[in-house]
């Protein structure tokens, strides 16, 4: 996982009573492109937060070792 999507997810834990949309968002905010992108999703169709920051970590992941492999 990225230390931008770590911080990410801490922005997300700490944006209480805010909705599950707007915490996605947020965290989407503050995330590299991979992640963001399913965070955006996961906000647009209603997502549990906690499973979208699992699947945006693992995407940010993917991105960075592919990213790598140039």
């Amino acid at each position: 996982m990225r230390p931008s999507f770590s911080i990410a997810a801490l922005l997300l834990i700490a944006a209480c009573g805010k909705s599950d949309e707007d915490q996605l968002r947020q965290a989407a905010n503050q995330s590299d492109p991979a992640a963001a992108q399913v965070l955006n999703n996961a906000a647009e169709n209603g997502m549990d937060p906690q499973a979208a920051l699992q699947q945006a970590g693992e995407a940010a992941a993917a991105n960075n070792t592919l990213g790598n492999q140039h």
